[in-house]
C-alpha cells in the first residue's frame, strides 16, 4: 500500500487509492489532503520507516513545546496596577532638605568644629545623600 506524508504534521499516511482527485484524511491532524503526488514526483513515495513520525521527534517536540509556552504567555493577561503615591519622590525631597537645614545649621551654630562635624556636616551629608539617591532611583 503507498505512502504518503500529510503536508500539515507530516503524520505518514497510508494511501488506500492514490488515484486522480482522490482525498486522504491524516489520522492524525484529522485534515484532509489530496493523496496524488504531484506530476514530475515518482509515482510512488517510497518511506525507507513506516513507523517513522517526524512530529514524535525531539527538536519537533522541543519547538511545540516553545510555541505552546509562548501562546500561554500571550493569553495571560497583564497583572492591573493601581497608581500609587510617589513615595520616593517625596522622602527624597524630606532628606534633600533635612539635609541642607543641618548642613546651614552648622555654619551658624556655635561650637568646636569637631562638634559641629560631628552634630551637622555628618548627618547632613547623609541626608543630602540619601534624598538625592531616593529622587534619582524613584519609580517612574
Amino acid at each position: 500500500m503507498p505512502h504518503r506524508r500529510c503536508p500539515h504534521c507530516l503524520e505518514v499516511v497510508e494511501v488506500q487509492d492514490p488515484g486522480a482527485g482522490s482525498l486522504a484524511r491524516c489520522p492524525l491532524c484529522t485534515s484532509a489532503f489530496m493523496a496524488t503526488t504531484p506530476e514530475g514526483a515518482d509515482a510512488e513515495y517510497r518511506v525507507s520507516n513506516p513507523e517513522e513520525n517526524p512530529h514524535k521527534s525531539e527538536v519537533f517536540q522541543k519547538h511545540i513545546r516553545f510555541l505552546e509556552k509562548g501562546a500561554r504567555k500571550a493569553l495571560r493577561p497583564e497583572p492591573k496596577r493601581r497608581g500609587r503615591f510617589p513615595v520616593n519622590r517625596a522622602a527624597g525631597a524630606i532628606l534633600l532638605i533635612a539635609g541642607l537645614v543641618l548642613v546651614v545649621r552648622a555654619f551658624t551654630s556655635e561650637g568646636g568644629i569637631m562638634s559641629m562635624f560631628v552634630n551637622s556636616f555628618l548627618p547632613g551629608g547623609a541626608l543630602i545623600l540619601l534624598g538625592v539617591l531616593c529622587l534619582a532611583f524613584r519609580e517612574k
